[in-house]
């Protein structure tokens, strides 16, 4: 089972410019149980985005379309060979991904249901000693 993990960030990435801010995605295709994905890359695009903007059953379609949008965007670029190397492998592992998107966010809401109910004993035990 494999899924893909994206997080993207606004900052000053341009070294030539400073002051030009833009969006960096990192794309990470993994495999589940793994701690180590099986490739990762950071891409520019026009807005931020994370994994759970995407219907488990689309992401690989979306994200093919995000990194050939990517290709296009540059006359030249040095990323070019990763761009397609990541094309490739979400391809190859298009079948496999659905069921792993939905495994990794059903695992991600577990987790962040885990938090919040920890967090609310936290709080219900301060109006505990408050009171």
């Amino acid at each position: 089972m494999k899924y893909i993990t994206i997080k993207s960030r606004l900052g000053h990435y341009n070294f030539c410019d400073t002051s030009e801010e833009s969006i960096s995605t990192n794309i990470t295709l993994w495999e589940y149980g793994n701690i180590v994905p099986i490739k990762s890359m950071s891409i520019t695009t026009d807005d931020e985005i994370e994994d759970t903007d995407f219907n488990p059953e689309d992401i690989a379609l979306e994200i093919i379309d995000l990194l050939k949008a990517e290709d296009k965007r540059y006359i030249f670029t040095t990323n070019r060979e990763n761009i397609l190397g990541m094309i490739k492998l979400i391809e190859e592992s298009s079948n496999d991904i659905p069921q792993g998107q939905k495994q990794y966010l059903l695992d991600s809401l577990v987790k962040e249901r885990e938090r919040v109910i920890e967090q609310l004993n936290k709080l219900d035990k301060r109006i505990g000693e408050l009171i």
